[in-house]
């Protein structure tokens, strides 16, 4: 009798998963919602960074300024290639994207601290 509860209790045992596996899924779960946060704030920063170039881009062609259309095109690839705001874009949303990405950075400094406690 005892020799089945000891096989019983070594079954249970093997089965469950270690703790550190579960930190590591909350960490894990932590770092995605952190990392879809920052991505819909991105998103919204395209979305506006798009109409206010339409924009800009619309009023510099009824005005006639072909070289203010050149410079909006210039502004818009460099936004493209390496995320560079357009100088007709407010400080609010530059900042609202640095802010984005500094907590995107302190949840990643957390859970390389939290992962290195596990070990």
């Amino acid at each position: 009798m005892r020799w089945c509860i000891r096989a019983i209790l070594l079954f249970v045992i093997a089965g469950m998963p270690h703790p550190s596996q579960l930190r590591g899924d909350e960490i894990e779960e932590r770092l995605e919602k952190e990392r879809s946060k920052h991505a819909a704030v991105l998103e919204r920063l395209d979305k506006t960074v798009m109409s206010r170039v339409e924009k800009a881009e619309k009023q510099a062609r009824n005005n006639g300024a072909a070289a203010d259309v050149q410079n909006i095109a210039f502004q818009m690839e460099r936004y493209k290639a390496f995320g560079l705001l357009p100088s007709f874009c407010d400080a609010a949303m530059f900042s609202q994207r640095s802010r984005s990405y500094d907590r995107l950075l302190e949840t990643y400094r957390f859970a390389i601290r939290d992962y290195s406690k596990e070990k």
